[in-house]
């Protein structure tokens, strides 16, 4: 079975962030989820920790596309949603 992995772009999201985390977990199929803190100033990264992501914090702003490419790098998936 291929890994699938969810690359999630986020920037001061700490309100949803939970929830989003939480729905993608929930998908069968999707063996691995990818929070990018796009340099967040506030719990975006604490709550996607604590809803079971796997958290990239970027130190300073690349918006969403580079948000994107920096979490690609940091999986082996075979496939991305």
């Amino acid at each position: 079975m291929a890994h699938i992995a969810a690359l999630v772009p986020a920037r001061n999201e700490a309100a949803r962030i939970g929830e989003t985390v939480r729905a993608l977990r929930s998908v069968p199929d999707v063996g691995e989820v990818i929070v990018i803190d796009d340099a967040s100033t506030d719990d975006t990264a604490v709550r996607a920790t604590e809803a079971g992501a796997a958290v990239l914090r970027l130190a300073a702003r690349r918006g969403k596309g580079g948000a994107l490419l920096a979490g690609l790098a940091k999986t082996d998936a075979d496939m991305l949603v």
